[in-house]
């Protein structure tokens, strides 16, 4: 139950760019519990994206190329959800 938990409070890839306590993770993760966990469609999306990302997160977490062009990506959706 605690390893449900601590998955469901989880956004991989933000946290190895960002860091687990940054900003941009907190909004992120507000955006995912009070909208995409509101519908069945964005329930699956999140899903989906549990189900994909922790390699993705533990392949760009060393490097910093990789997690500059992740944030550059992330930087509209940060502003539209926030």
């Amino acid at each position: 139950r605690e390893h449900e938990r601590q998955i469901s409070d989880s956004c991989f890839i933000a946290t190895a760019c960002y860091g687990i306590d940054s900003d941009e993770v907190k909004i992120l993760k507000q955006w995912r519990d009070n909208t995409l966990l509101k519908s069945s469609l964005g329930k699956q999306f999140v899903s989906f994206y549990y189900s994909i990302s922790p390699p993705i997160a533990d392949f760009i977490s060393d490097k910093p190329i990789l997690k500059s062009l992740v944030r550059f990506g992330l930087y509209p959706l940060k502003k539209i959800v926030k």
